[in-house]
């Protein structure tokens, strides 16, 4: 049976029934699209140099982008399943605590509307920055300030190769790009759902973690595809090309905030409703420290067997004051780690850039 996130996605939903394991998928998406994008570099040919993108299409370009864009794709759908499995297991497991949390994971189907509407963004936004198309400013002193009409005729003129890298590829990475984009929206409704509804255990904060793992995930995926930035540019070695990258990465990074954000709210709206529910039976605790009858027989730790003490009320007061407010807190330490990996890579790619170049 395919997971909830991915019924009505044809394809997907069929790949899901089959229970193949996450990282077998990963395997085979993203290996089997470098391979096939290694493939077409034989078969393709090479760009008309006549063409006035010649200059920008280098055959370390073409060998770069062929087999970049559907290792990409792989690795969309790659995500798309890891993100749409664990966010659902996560939200079973918060289902034994509050059946309010099985409504939230009946909200995890993305509508047919969500998903031609992202689909549609993500493929504008891929059209916006092709090569010839004057967005990127690095990239527009190469485009010699074409209209739109006279780019599109430039890819045409210019071999089979350029058609492929603009077209068909691009349009696998928007479709991919969309579903992926869909999934985060309705994720991030149903997370929403459940930090809004789901009942609060002072005792038993660490199990709120589940709200905030997509969100991690996302944050140490996104860490350690954005290191591949430095050896791009250094296998390319062009300035022209490396300028453009920089640029598109920057874009990607803007692009991306809002999708982040997304993860980010549930997670502050869960961490107010934890903070007014500590604050609330820290005021309890307070008041049956001076002493007030219906205060204790209300606070928490009531039920142990005997008379609540002085002790018992300071101990809890304490404890309760050690409390983390964000359920992000267990991740802290991955997200350390992982933030770590950006500058590090960074770091070998300038290193064998010295050996190779002194």
């Amino acid at each position: 049976m395919a997971n909830m996130g991915l019924k009505g996605i044809w394809g997907l939903e069929q790949l899901d029934k089959t229970g193949i394991a996450t990282w077998k998928l990963g395997v085979l998406l993203i290996g089997g699209g470098a391979l096939f994008g290694a493939i077409l570099i034989p078969i393709l040919g090479e760009v008309n140099p006549d063409s006035v993108l010649a200059p920008f299409y280098t055959a370390r370009v073409v060998a770069l982008l062929l087999v970049f864009f559907p290792f990409t794709t792989g690795f969309l759908v790659f995500l798309t399943f890891a993100m749409v499995r664990t966010v659902e297991t996560d939200l079973g497991l918060l289902s034994s605590i509050d059946d309010v949390v099985d409504e939230s994971i009946k909200r995890l189907r993305p509508t047919k509307k969500t998903l031609l509407t992202t689909t549609l963004v993500v493929m504008m936004f891929n059209l916006l920055l092709l090569p010839v198309i004057n967005v990127v400013p690095a990239i527009n002193a190469m485009t010699l300030n074409m209209t739109i009409t006279e780019s599109f005729s430039a890819i045409h003129s210019s071999g089979l190769v350029v058609n492929v890298l603009q077209y068909p590829l691009l349009i696998m990475n928007a479709l991919a790009g969309g579903v992926l984009i869909s999934i985060i929206i309705t994720q991030s409704l149903s997370l929403m759902h459940a930090a809004r509804y789901i009942k609060i255990d002072l005792l038993q904060l660490s199990q709120y973690s589940a709200i905030a793992n997509p969100m991690a995930r996302l944050f140490m995926l996104g860490l350690a595809a954005f290191s591949v930035w430095p050896p791009m540019i250094l296998f390319i070695d062009d300035p022209v090309f490396s300028s453009a990258l920089s640029w598109l990465v920057l874009l990607v990074i803007f692009a991306s905030f809002p999708l982040v954000f997304l993860y980010v709210y549930p997670i502050l709206i869960l961490r107010n409703r934890i903070r007014d529910e500590k604050q609330k039976e820290l005021n309890i605790v307070f008041q049956s420290l001076k002493g007030n009858d219906e205060a204790i027989k209300a606070i928490s730790i009531q039920g142990l067997g005997r008379p609540t003490s002085t002790a018992d009320l300071l101990t809890h007061q304490m404890f309760l004051e050690s409390r983390w407010e964000l359920p992000i807190a267990s991740h802290i330490q991955n997200l350390i780690l992982f933030g770590l990996l950006p500058p590090i890579a960074w770091g070998l790619a300038a290193t064998m850039e010295y050996a190779l170049y002194g």
